[in-house]
């Protein structure tokens, strides 16, 4: 007679006959440099086969997902088989600490918009991408990198640039109060009366406030004079001390940091672009005094351009030796196709209104995120492999959708749709 579990057999039976591979094996093939295809890994399967793999050796790793969403799941599940895997090596406060990863987990966030639409972007995921990039450039120890697709085509601010704007602040080091506060008024931080959010700083007679965007907790410096006597982590909402540190590192805010020189920079090439599309003098000349004070300003990020010589690339930031995951590279494909459609249609419907530079100034295009991709050994996790070679009229990026049907590495895993079919 059947019985209540025989449906669960089966499905654990089914999935067992189509996988060919361990899930130690398949972690093994993450520490190599060659390219591998795999599938049946659901859900948070695939974070515990990355995290399995880093353990075992595995080189830093940049997660590219088709959607922000599938980004941030993606993201805390690595963060909490992290956490997981220090537990069983002994760290059992490992999963109390917040913040203290056995495999660190750094996001790179899709601005909420493209640049050429003026409204306002998100300051917080704005700031969380120059906290990755400042990072990155500071080759700061990381493991896994989660980025969704549109997040790597957009160009970012120099390395070099980022990398002279921030710094650590140390206990007993002798720093120029008003040197600082102008680096942080430049670098996109809010002078506030009382410090509540990342990307601000207060000022009160000796003490110095700040909330570096990537830290969990606001730091208070002391100064007798130009020097630093202590540094202390403190509650933004309670304001009370939760830990005495010896250092803090600061880095910038945003992306368009602003000095003298590079305000002078901006103003002309700015003017010359508004003169490029025929703008009216008054409107110009307001979009130039708004960047003249350094604010943020609404479609900023459009002009983006002016502020450096050149744009870099996230995997200008990236060290030589990377593993790239590509999480279901056909939605990945598709999820590039548009980003770059909408900010074809975007820019265009802005034309004649604001001044934009074009799409390839500040998009990466899709040949070159292959190009990118293919310097670096790539792990292709598909949610149907299908077999067979890209067609010429396909996106540059089928390449990584094609297999070849006897190199496929399966896993055999299910996910929970056929269980909540039957519960609902």
């Amino acid at each position: 007679m059947p019985t209540a579990s025989t449906p669960d057999k089966f499905v654990l039976e089914a999935g067992l006959t189509r996988a060919n591979i361990t899930l130690e094996e398949a972690a093994r093939l993450l520490t190599g440099k060659a390219r591998i295809d795999l599938t049946g890994l659901p859900g948070s399967a695939l974070s515990l086969l990355l995290t399995e793999g880093a353990r075992r050796g595995a080189p830093p790793m940049l997660v590219i997902t088709a959607d922000q969403d599938s980004a941030a799941q993606c993201a805390q599940d690595l963060r909490f088989f992290g956490v997981a895997a220090r537990a069983r090596g002994g760290d059992r406060d490992a999963a109390n600490r917040k913040g203290d990863d056995a495999l660190p987990v750094l996001r790179f966030p899709t601005p909420d918009a493209s640049p050429f639409l003026q409204v306002a972007s998100d300051r917080k995921a704005a700031m969380e991408r120059v906290a990755a990039l400042c990072h990155l450039a500071h080759q700061l120890p990381w493991q896994f990198l989660v980025a969704p697709v549109g997040g790597l085509l957009r160009k970012v601010a120099p390395r070099e640039v980022l990398k002279a704007r921030s710094r650590q602040l140390r206990v007993a080091e002798l720093v120029d109060r008003d040197e600082l506060i102008e680096l942080l008024i430049g670098s996109g931080y809010l002078r506030v009366p009382i410090v509540e959010d990342p990307g601000s700083f207060a000022v009160r007679g000796s003490l110095l406030d700040l909330f570096p965007p990537h830290a969990d907790a606001p730091a208070r410096l002391e100064l007798d004079d130009e020097l630093i006597t202590s540094i202390k982590r403190f509650d933004p909402d309670t304001q009370r001390t939760l830990v005495e540190i010896d250092h803090v590192f600061v880095h910038p805010a945003r992306q368009t940091l602003s000095d003298p020189l590079t305000k002078k920079r901006v103003r002309e090439r700015v003017s010359d672009l508004c003169d490029s599309f025929d703008m009216p003098t008054k409107r110009r000349n307001e979009l130039l005094d708004e960047l003249e004070t350094g604010r943020s300003v609404v479609g900023l990020e459009a002009v983006l351009p002016a502020y450096y010589d050149h744009l870099e690339t996230l995997f200008d930031y990236l060290p030589q030796d990377l593993r790239c995951v590509i999480v279901d590279p056909t939605a990945v494909a598709a999820a590039a196709r548009e980003e770059r459609e909408r900010a074809h249609t975007d820019r265009s419907a802005q034309v004649g209104r604001v001044p934009a530079y074009q799409v390839d100034q500040l998009y990466t295009s899709a040949h070159e995120l292959r190009d990118a991709l293919e310097r670096h050994p790539v792990a292709s996790v598909h949610r149907l492999a299908v077999a067979g070679t890209p067609e010429d009229d396909e996106s540059p990026l089928a390449v990584f959708e094609a297999v070849s049907a006897d190199r496929v590495y399966a896993l055999g895993g299910d996910d929970h749709a056929g269980l909540l079919a039957q519960l609902k």
